[in-house]
């Protein structure tokens, strides 16, 4: 089964990470002025699944839309913290690259009423590998300062949830046909991870805020 308390926890601290970030909004440069961007996304579109859901409604051409939105606001956001800048514009090439591969998977291979196996796990294994090479480059660059670095916590959230919800994007259709007892473990994993992760967005949005002189403050 599918413990109630884990639906509604991120939820609760996703709204206490925008609310945090909303309070600082001013402070913030437009890497972290996306990153509650991409949070807010996430917000609406998890309390509207929860509504359909309850409702007896299919809520999955949502997480289609918002496979697509998360990939390109997380993609522009770890774009900003990197050292290369011929990475940096290989990154900010890759979203229309993505949209395409995005566009054609829902035209002629996904069924919008089932996980989008194909678009989505491709778009979180990127995350998850860019995000780790964020991580590296923060604790290579930032280790008297790495805990009060946003950029380490928002990179080590975005590289927990895609890399462990990739599971859930890459097998959820076959588990839907053959164990549903199986789906709801994996979504209650996914929960889990949506707490751990957003706590590591409330660190992040806490963390001072430094003149962007170089890639690597913020």
């Amino acid at each position: 089964m599918i413990y109630p308390i884990l639906v509604v926890v991120p939820v609760l601290a996703c709204i206490a990470a925008i609310t945090i970030g909303f309070r600082r909004r001013k402070e913030f440069n437009v890497d972290m002025k996306l990153v509650l961007l991409f949070l807010t996304a996430g917000l609406v579109n998890g309390v509207v699944s929860i509504l359909m859901a309850s409702f007896g409604q299919n809520n999955l051409i949502l997480w289609h839309i918002y496979t697509l939105v998360e990939f390109s606001i997380v993609i522009a956001v770890l774009s900003f913290w990197q050292r290369d800048e011929l990475l940096q514009r290989a990154l900010h090439y890759l979203i229309p690259v993505y949209f395409l591969f995005w566009l054609f998977c829902k035209l002629f291979v996904e069924d919008l009423t089932q996980f989008d196996t194909f678009s989505a796990t491709i778009s979180r294994t990127i995350l998850a590998v860019v995000a780790l090479y964020t991580i590296y480059l923060q604790v290579e660059e930032s280790i008297p300062y790495l805990f009060r670095s946003a950029k380490f916590w928002i990179s080590f959230a975005v590289f927990l949830y895609c890399s462990t919800n990739v599971v859930l994007a890459a097998l959820g259709n076959v588990i839907v046909e053959s164990n549903q007892s199986q789906l709801h473990v994996i979504w209650n994993i996914h929960y889990a991870t949506d707490i751990v992760a957003y706590a590591f967005y409330i660190r992040g949005f806490l963390c001072p805020i430094l003149p962007q002189t170089s890639l690597y403050h913020i």
